[in-house]
Formats: C-alpha cells, sequence, structure tokens
C-alpha cells in the first residue's frame, strides 16, 4: 500500500496572522520542498525523490467539510483492512472543539 500523509493546516506568518492572498500549490510546495530535504538529510538519502508529483490539495472552506474529511481519514486504515502496527494514526484533540 502507498504511504500517505495527510495534513491540515492553517497557514500563518510569523505574527500569527493568516495568509489571506497565497497560493495553496506555492505554500505546499514550499512544505515538500523544505519537508524533502530534511527527511532525506535524516536518512542519508540526499536527492531521492520523497513526494510523488500527483496530489489531491484541497481547501477546507467550513467545519463541515472539516468533519466529513477527519472522519474520510480516520477510517481509512479499516477500509484498507489495515491492521495494529501497519498504520499510524496521530489525531489533534484540539481539533475537537471545532468539531464537536
Amino acid at each position: 500500500m502507498a504511504r500517505r500523509l495527510r495534513i491540515y493546516a492553517q497557514p500563518r506568518t510569523r505574527d500569527h496572522d493568516a495568509l489571506q492572498n497565497e497560493k495553496l500549490e506555492d505554500i505546499l510546495g514550499s512544505t515538500k520542498s523544505y519537508s524533502a530535504r530534511r527527511i532525506n538529510r535524516l536518512a542519508n538519502t540526499s536527492g531521492e525523490p520523497l513526494w510523488q508529483r500527483e496530489t489531491y490539495d484541497h481547501i477546507v472552506r467550513d467545519i463541515n467539510q472539516l468533519k466529513t474529511l477527519r472522519r474520510y481519514i480516520s477510517e481509512n486504515p479499516k477500509k484498507a483492512k489495515l491492521g495494529e502496527g501497519e498504520f499510524t494514526f496521530h489525531r489533534m484533540d484540539w481539533m475537537d472543539d471545532w468539531t464537536s
């Protein structure tokens, strides 16, 4: 099974202001570039491709979309019939305040 990473993020400046005019593809490109260099450095695999070219990048526009995506992601391991230890899932409990 392909390895997947799913991230919820609200990009902000160093002053904690939301980034209003940045393109999602630019934010993700920067994030992927930084993380690939860091991961390859830690794994001693410099220059190895890390991210697939095709991605599903999506802007969550309201709380209902966020709830739907969180449920979808949390149910993925079960749908893929993965057993304990075959996946890592980190639930961000602080998000429960937003979605309850």
